[in-house]
């Protein structure tokens, strides 16, 4: 994603996000899922602010599996 966004590779920014929004909403993370989705809408539709919204993306999926990775050493 912030490859993409530095690059101004929007068409990579919506196959990227719609993949992990697709992801998100598979395991009902919603709040990953509604970010997919407005970064993969803002990149198809030639929005300026796409790469600033994917770098949030990529920092709230970095956040996640920290999240993830916490709960799962603690269940050993």
């Amino acid at each position: 994603l912030r490859v993409a966004a530095e690059a101004g590779d929007l068409a990579t920014l919506a196959f990227v996000a719609h993949s992990f929004s697709g992801v998100a909403g598979t395991v009902h993370a919603d709040k990953l899922y509604a970010l997919g989705k407005a970064v993969e809408l803002q990149a198809k539709s030639g929005d300026a602010n796409a790469a600033h919204a994917a770098n949030t993306l990529a920092t709230t999926i970095e956040d996640f599996i920290r999240s993830l990775n916490a709960y799962l050493t603690k269940q050993d």
